[in-house]
């Protein structure tokens, strides 16, 4: 039976520790609002810093001698940028847990930021950025991302620029780390069978020296709420790939519950709507996917497909009609509580892994959710009424679309925004 304690230490960092006493290992992660949205001049700042924070501290001067506190028990160790958060994990054996604290807060509160260093590490993100866009979908993402989030921090991705790394000082990587890599703006989460009470003194041995500071707003985020058609023209590409991404709602909106149910409607598989439509009986399309994001005070919604330039029309109008019954008509009986089964069993087995588990009840704190445990999470989705999901179909899918496309043929903006609009 798994249990939650949760606690804030002295100096105002939360602890979440999730006690599983079947665990041999330990998880550890530290998850702080420190993302690339937190950016002001210097974009990819973020990301640059979480990856200087791995080359060493005052403690352990090079990457291989801390990496070395946990690889030396074999343990996994990572960390990660998005455009809200960072964060950083190990994984060890139970019995060597403190050796993943000491990593962590060697990490974070003793980095040692050297210039060769740093003009090292620059080398390296420049070559992350140069591949970060050979996959077609993922670019095709951040297309359409650019477009909707238009003057955004939003706009450009997490990962910044060559330029912009190429530029970063050394006093632009202190500044952001003194104002965002405080106590109050981070949670410490463990998972594993650990004695509670040895687990709180561990937490003051290592983490007491956290910098105070305050939890962190998230900047506002808003969409370009303009019909708009992009074309890029790739020929590489052997097929068109087509996004149509809508603005849709914040993290903190309970509206995003029943969204969850429009993408199972549309893009879950090939037995979805979309799916069936254009993929099973037409044949028309490789692949059907839907999916949200959500920021603060706004989120993305995106319907993707990828087919031959020739069938693009068709595929349009199919998808049309689709949104049209979808808002305007309630789910039939059996299809809304398949879809229900679905969501909840797609969450539940999403949350049965100890990584997704963690960040579950991490993200609550980080997010300030309102689902305050996976009960909680279930019952929302459960108190879902097709009502309310003829509502949000309305709210987000009658709006004006980004639409982009990546093709390797001649396809004029012009004629797909006729298709669209039924001209």
């Amino acid at each position: 039976m798994k249990t939650i304690y949760k606690t804030t230490l002295k100096n105002g960092l939360k602890l979440v520790y999730l006690h599983s006493p079947t665990a041999k290992t330990a998880m550890v992660k530290l998850t702080g609002r420190a993302g690339s949205i937190f950016e002001k001049d210097r974009l990819g700042l973020a990301h640059f810093l979480e990856h200087t924070l791995f080359q060493g501290s005052k403690k352990y001067s090079s990457a291989e001698k801390l990496a070395d506190l946990v690889k030396f028990y074999g343990g996994r160790l990572g960390g990660g940028t998005s455009y809200l958060t960072v964060g950083f994990y190990v994984e060890v054996l139970k019995e060597n847990y403190e050796h993943g604290f000491e990593f962590l807060s060697e990490l974070l509160l003793n980095p040692l930021f050297e210039e060769e260093q740093m003009e090292r590490e620059k080398k390296v993100v420049m070559r992350e950025i140069n591949r970060k866009f050979t996959d077609p979908e993922k670019y095709l993402t951040h297309l359409a991302t650019t477009k909707l989030y238009r003057g955004t921090r939003v706009e450009i991705p997490s990962i910044g620029t060559v330029e912009q790394i190429e530029n970063i000082s050394m006093k632009e990587v202190n500044n952001f780390y003194n104002k965002y890599y405080t106590s109050g703006n981070f949670v410490l989460s463990v998972w594993g069978d650990l004695d509670k009470r040895s687990l709180t003194k561990a937490c003051n041995k290592y983490f007491a020296g956290f910098k105070p500071g305050k939890l962190m707003p998230f900047p506002k985020v808003t969409n370009d709420k303009a019909f708009e058609v992009t074309v890029e023209k790739k020929s590489d590409l052997k097929i068109t790939y087509l996004d149509i991404a809508f603005p849709a709602f914040d993290f903190r909106d309970n509206r995003v519950y029943s969204a969850s149910f429009l993408r199972n409607i549309f893009g879950k598989g090939v037995f979805s709507r979309l799916g069936k439509r254009i993929r099973l009986e037409q044949g028309l399309s490789y692949s059907v996917q839907a999916s949200n994001n959500s920021w603060e005070s706004s989120g993305i919604f995106h319907l993707k497909t990828s087919v031959k330039s020739e069938n693009l029309k068709e595929v349009m109008e199919i998808i049309k009609e689709e949104i049209v019954k979808i808002t305007t008509e309630l789910l039939a009986d059996e299809e809304f509580e398949r879809l229900k089964n679905n969501s909840k069993f797609n969450f539940v087995k999403f949350s049965e892994s100890t990584n997704s588990y963690l960040d579950f009840y991490t993200d609550i704190e980080i997010y300030q959710r309102s689902a305050k445990d996976i009960e909680s999470y279930l019952n929302k989705i459960e108190d879902r009424t097709k009502e309310d999901v003829l509502a949000v179909a309305k709210e987000i899918l009658t709006k004006d679309p980004k639409i982009t496309i990546l093709t390797p043929d001649d396809i004029n903006p012009g004629t797909v925004k006729e298709y669209w609009l039924g001209k």
